[in-house]
């Protein structure tokens, strides 16, 4: 595709368009609304999961900042120790994890569920599958982190709302000046339109 000097964009500097994102879904391309009309970076152009969010502090200027991550989950022990028996083959092979969530399992007594992001390279894959995680597509995690104000989540969590979609979970926190939350939707669908919304507050903002 021949992009004229308005539409130019490179693997490095992709995040600029951030603002005017459209679409990240599994088929391995990300769209974004350029001013000539609708560019698509296809696998070669991507930015891999994990490194995203680092390049996006560093260009973009929207209010607010995602990621899309790429969860692993299995199940755990509900006892003591638990989850550091399942953390601790990841640990050694080097995975730095940036998200962390466990839950019980009502229905099935003494166990709970783990997930977890990311996982990168060969030896982590292979650990993790050999400790029982599998790649997990439900639910689909988006990372959202941003400058706090006062009434933030409600102001977002009722645009998503209004748009119909419904959430898995959501949890949030602050620290000193910015916010983290990670919210799990029922789909990548939900998820490119959370995100377009976010674009959408932040270009407003």
């Amino acid at each position: 595709m021949l992009l004229s000097r308005a539409d130019a964009v490179t693997a490095t500097s992709i995040c600029r368009f951030a603002s005017e994102f459209l679409l990240w879904t599994d088929l391995g391309r990300i769209e974004f609304r350029v001013p000539s009309g609708l560019l698509t970076l296809t696998n070669e152009h991507i930015i891999p999961a994990g490194q995203f969010l680092r390049h996006f502090r560093e260009t973009s200027t929207m209010g607010f900042k995602l990621e899309r991550l790429h969860i692993w989950s299995g199940e755990i022990a509900d006892q003591a120790g638990g989850m550091a028996a399942k953390l601790a083959p990841l640990a050694q092979a080097g995975a730095n994890l940036e998200f962390i969530s466990t839950r019980r399992q009502p229905d099935q007594p003494g166990t709970g569920v783990i997930y977890i992001a990311p996982v990168t390279g060969p030896a982590q894959v292979r650990v993790a599958r050999s400790a029982g995680l599998v790649e997990a597509h439900d639910p689909v995690v988006m990372r959202v982190e941003g400058d706090n104000e006062a009434g933030l989540a409600y102001r977002l969590t009722q645009q998503w709302a209004l748009a119909g979609i419904n959430l898995q979970g959501l949890s949030m926190a602050v620290v000193e000046r910015k916010f983290i939350g990670f919210a799990a939707f029922d789909s990548v669908t939900d998820a490119n339109r959370a995100a377009q919304i976010l674009a959408d507050l932040s270009a407003a903002s």
